[in-house]
């Protein structure tokens, strides 16, 4: 009786497994690349949160007031990583100023160095 169901249904006749290995494939792919962004960006939130975190990280006297004054917006039109080797490198929106986030890529880390602004 369960095959007569499975024959008829055209469906699953048309999801190979391939198809479904590729699926699977993807997923995970979008899901380390999406971890991967994440943890610079989880620090960046929270040295945002903590000003002594973000004086160690950000050098830049006029910029640090800038992300204290605009703590509670979100970081927004952020790029994928520019950096190479080692060195990741992200730009993106605080409010109208563009801020630079540097980090450093370890095995499966990633931790925020600097935040500068161009």
């Amino acid at each position: 009786m369960n095959k007569k169901i499975f024959s008829n249904n055209k469906i699953l006749e048309l999801i190979s497994p391939q198809i479904i290995i590729a699926i699977i494939l993807f997923s995970l792919w979008f899901n380390m690349k999406n971890n991967e962004n994440d943890s610079i960006f989880n620090q960046f939130d929270a040295s945002v949160q903590s000003k002594d975190k973000l004086k160690s990280i950000c050098k830049d006297k006029n910029l640090y007031n800038y992300i204290i004054k605009h703590k509670d917006e979100d970081l927004h039109n952020v790029t994928d990583n520019q950096g190479g080797g080692n060195v990741s490198y992200y730009v993106g929106k605080l409010g109208s100023k563009r801020v630079d986030i540097f980090g450093k890529i370890g095995k499966n880390t990633e931790t925020l160095t600097d935040i500068k602004s161009y």
